[in-house]
């Protein structure tokens, strides 16, 4: 469960979730969290005290997928710009195959190795400040 959204009148409420696997997976799971609703509603009703129990509706989320995706993408990337700069480093097998050596140069100057604050791998916690 990622969200939930309630109306002004506490009537309904969509619930957005998020579910792992192919389109049939997402589909039974979320066919599976209808179909309790009427549960849910019933145990949110044990909880609260209100003049209505919302409604629940379930959504599908696509903003996890999404970001899977772009990671996929990046990590895609990353491995063919180190087999780029493993081709370019290693002049004599290109060579040998006819080939000349270029050295590559990304054009972005923040991926550049020698750009300050350059980090060799990249670390989820930001170093700390002085």
């Amino acid at each position: 469960m990622l969200g939930v959204e309630v109306s002004p009148d506490m009537r309904e409420a969509k619930v957005s979730v998020s579910v792992m696997g192919d389109e049939a997976q997402q589909n039974l799971s979320l066919r599976g969290l209808q179909n309790s609703a009427g549960f849910l509603q019933a145990k949110i009703a044990q909880r609260i005290e209100t003049r209505y129990i919302p409604k629940l509706r379930f959504v599908l989320d696509p903003g996890v997928k999404s970001v899977f995706a772009v990671g996929e993408i990046l990590a895609r990337i990353r491995r063919e710009q180190e087999a780029e700069v493993a081709d370019a480093a290693d002049p004599g097998e290109a060579s040998a195959a006819g080939q000349t050596s270029e050295t590559v140069t990304p054009a972005d100057p923040l991926h550049r190795e020698d750009a300050p604050g350059r980090q060799s791998t990249p670390t989820l916690n930001p170093p700390a400040s002085s």
